[in-house]
């Protein structure tokens, strides 16, 4: 039987379901989940009976293992390195340099361009200019 854990990432306070498959977790242990953005570390907050969840347990992303003291070695010399993206992106000339300056040597299995797409309309932008007294708006026409 497969267990099922109700996990958080990032300490945002959303809770994720994770397919623990055999694995027996205590709540507040930390684990490595297999996500959409990758692998990540999140905390166990509880265990949840199969019938209270709305997907299917052959859908839920799997727990990898309880975390350990190399995978908290391994996210504290990292976030030692990254003092602010701000910073990184004004240091490095490209991407590659940044992340392996994080990584070390990294094998790059796709490159592809990102895209930026604008959910804006008409209504929303009318909308936002709308609170704007008018001394702000002729300020942005000037």
């Amino acid at each position: 039987m497969s267990n099922i854990y109700g996990i958080t990432l990032k300490n945002e306070g959303k809770i994720y379901y994770f397919n623990g498959e055999d694995k027996v977790i205590e709540n507040d242990k930390y684990v490595v989940v297999e996500t959409e953005k990758g692998i990540q570390i999140g905390k166990v907050m509880c265990s949840v009976l199969p019938e209270k969840v709305k997907i299917s347990i052959d859908d839920m992303k799997k727990i990898i293992r309880v975390a350990t003291d190399e995978d908290y070695d391994f996210v504290d010399e990292i976030t030692k390195k990254v003092t602010s993206v701000t910073d990184l992106l004004l240091k490095y000339d490209d991407l590659k340099t940044m992340m392996e300056s994080l990584f070390g040597e990294l094998e790059y299995v796709e490159r592809f361009d990102i895209k930026y797409n604008c959910g804006c309309n008409k209504e929303k932008f009318i909308s936002g200019i709308a609170t704007l007294d008018e001394e702000e708006i002729l300020d942005m026409i000037e």
